[in-house]
């Protein structure tokens, strides 16, 4: 568990990222990001109650090779 570890997820967590988008989507009055919001907010899946882990932005330029085995992911910046 990331909490466990000392690791502060409030900031992480899905709600928190959708709060972000309201914010930004009512500041601007912006249409299309007030129609996103409330897609967004109409179908919002329930949520696990323990944070994990996940990258965010995973394709082949984010993934590491040597001799066609997988080594490692870069670009974490996204969890």
């Amino acid at each position: 568990m990331l909490a466990n570890s000392g690791v502060d997820t409030s900031e992480k967590s899905a709600i928190t990222m959708l709060s972000r988008i309201g914010n930004i989507a009512e500041a601007t009055s912006e249409p299309d990001l007030l129609a996103i919001k409330s897609w967004l907010e109409d179908n919002w899946p329930s949520q696990p109650q323990a944070a994990a882990i996940c990258h965010g932005d995973l394709h082949p330029d984010n993934i590491l090779y040597l001799d066609g085995k997988v080594t490692g992911l870069i670009d974490w910046g996204n969890v």
